[in-house]
């Protein structure tokens, strides 16, 4: 499972974190409201053009084609305009209470601005260098800070006079750009053509100094779209429902993404939640364990963490939890969002997305960890290590952890048939011989099922963790031991596999993944050996296992096994 980043509460019935919404500052439709005012005034314009003419006695048949009529209409309606429409917009200035109105309301307020109060439109683009969009957080950051508006000039003084840099200016962030309640009246004033020229200089220009110019524009223009996708697109596409606009997002958001993105990016998926889910070793496992400690669970508080579905959380709630804090750092938080609101146990589970191994839950500690942490042979997902940090972070004293203990084994395996169907078959391939393809498939690390009659002798515990106590250093492993040998057979391979135990009941529930035991979606880990050994019945064949986090990933795996004095590298990746 994976843990969680950025915290996220869970939407009660007058607000929704899940995904933006209609009325949500950087969805589409919020964007486009900004442009209402105009489009308001357009209807206005062409009802008062239609009114228009039918008082000034013509026929009401704007379909009917004809020229003189189209020109009849043009000059009422062009008059009428002028002297009645219009009547409902209005401008207030950015400094003083002075009001303009009327089409022309944002040129007059303008000029109200640079003749009244010496702020110079033609000095935010040419000195302090204001693209459109800085322009546009520049006339919000006035308006929202009205009451220190007798501060403006003074403030574009002070920056006119210094070397700031635009990224740098008090209304620079993004929150200038997104509206907000109240702001949409006031942004008429955002109608100005804020690229519009000053009257031509009577002085010859300069090439250079226009072609300097035209860099600046098309510079300002690839601004404005970085902007809009960051604050309009973006957000629309998390929002998206359409399944092919999640892949398309998707293929776009790996590209530049760390391995760390794409390990949670893998638990966005559906497939690999039903496979765990419905994996009923796995999950009746956890709901037994819950179910068998309600007395520890009630009125208690409880983190899940790498929550995924939310399906640990609500087996808590169930049990009288008082709140459970359900930790994700993957996109799936939010139909696990849904299927807690489905179940009506909002009010008790509180999600939280983000990557605790990189910032501070802003929690109190809690009474018990509940955790799926455990990846392929565990350690696979490096899990294990935040569920360890997680403990040392956020559990009480005398606090409850589950699953409590872990227990990772490696057995002895004489697939023949899958041996030479994976490895040997590289010796003949139509007549070539492939073996940089028989050395590549050395040392991955395939995940398959084993069943019990290939296992060639006892399994051998090599590494035994009590998660109360032990260190993130013990999850390394470094083990020399001997398998012994039931039958007189060749060693093929040597399979991995793990198992968790609840205690602290009065029968502890194991979930195991052995070769014996009935199939998990984590089945085992085959390490294949570069040659097959023949054995006999009763020998003991000496063995050095290591395993460590890979040096590229830390979630990745690397393994050594050593017989026979020679050394085999794997990697898990």
């Amino acid at each position: 499972m994976s843990s969680s980043r950025k915290a996220v509460q869970f939407p009660t019935g007058d607000e929704s974190d899940c995904c933006p919404s209609a009325d949500d500052e950087c969805s589409p439709t919020t964007a486009t409201s900004t442009g209402s005012t105009s489009d308001d005034a357009t209807v206005r314009f062409k009802n008062d053009r239609r009114k228009n003419v039918k008082e000034g006695g013509e026929e009401d048949s704007s379909d009917s084609g004809d020229d003189d009529e189209e020109d009849e209409v043009v000059k009422g309606g062009r008059d009428a305009w002028k002297e009645e429409d219009g009547k409902g917009i209005s401008c207030e200035c950015l400094i003083c209470s002075h009001t303009t109105s009327g089409y022309e309301a944002a040129d007059l307020m303008k000029e109200h601005l640079e003749s009244e109060h010496q702020l110079s439109f033609q000095k935010l683009k040419t000195v302090l260098k204001l693209s459109y969009m800085g322009f546009v957080q520049f006339v919000r950051f006035a308006r929202r800070n009205k009451n220190k508006s007798d501060e403006l000039v003074n403030l574009v003084s002070k920056l006119e006079a210094s070397n700031a840099a635009p990224k740098d200016y008090p209304w620079s962030s993004d929150e200038f750009l997104v509206p907000k309640e109240g702001d949409l009246e006031a942004d008429y004033f955002l109608t100005l053509d804020y690229f519009e020229e000053p009257e031509p200089s009577t002085d010859s220009q300069d090439l250079e100094a226009l072609r300097r110019e035209l860099d600046a524009r098309r510079e300002q223009v690839k601004q404005m779209e970085v902007v809009f996708r960051r604050v309009v697109l973006e957000p629309w596409e998390e929002a998206s429902s359409s399944k092919a606009l999640k892949k398309s997002k998707k293929t776009s958001r790996i590209a530049g993404k760390s391995d760390n993105d794409l390990y949670f990016m893998s638990y966005d998926e559906l497939t690999i939640h039903h496979e765990m889910i419905f994996d009923h070793p796995r999950t009746e496992a956890y709901r037994k364990a819950i179910n068998e400690v309600r007395f520890l669970i009630k009125d208690s508080t409880v983190m899940d963490l790498g929550c995924g579905t939310a399906i640990l959380s609500m087996f808590c709630a169930l049990q009288g939890a008082k709140k459970v804090y359900a930790v994700e750092n993957s996109e799936i938080i939010y139909e696990a969002m849904n299927n807690v609101f489905d179940n009506s146990l909002e009010k008790i589970i509180e999600f939280k997305r983000q990557d605790i191994d990189k910032e501070d839950l802003e929690i109190e500690k809690v009474d018990v960890i509940v955790s799926e942490f455990m990846g392929y042979f565990l350690f696979f997902e490096g899990m294990t290590e935040t569920f360890i940090r997680a403990r040392d972070k956020y559990l009480k004293k005398g606090g409850r952890l589950l699953p409590d203990a872990a227990d990772v084994y490696l057995v002895p395996l004489g697939r023949e048939g899958l041996y030479r169907s994976k490895v040997d078959c590289w010796d003949n391939v139509y007549g070539f011989k492939m073996q940089a393809m028989k050395d590549l498939t050395m040392k991955e690390i395939p995940i398959n099922s084993v069943s019990p009659d290939e296992t060639i002798g006892p399994a051998v515990c090599v590494k035994n963790l009590n998660l109360y106590t032990c260190s993130v250093d013990e999850i390394q492993i470094d083990e020399e031991f001997k398998f012994r040998i039931d039958d007189d057979t060749e060693l093929c391979a040597i399979a991995g596999y793990f198992s968790v135990t609840f205690r602290g009941v009065k029968t502890p529930i194991v979930l195991s993944t052995s070769p014996e035991d009935p199939p998990t979606h984590w089945k085992q880990a085959i390490f294949f050996l570069p040659k097959r050994k023949r054995c006999t019945r009763g020998e003991e064949v000496p063995c050095r296992f290591k395993s460590y986090p890979h040096p590229e990933n830390p979630r990745w795996l690397m393994v050594e096994i050593t017989l026979d004095g020679v050394t085999h590298k794997y990697e898990f990746n």
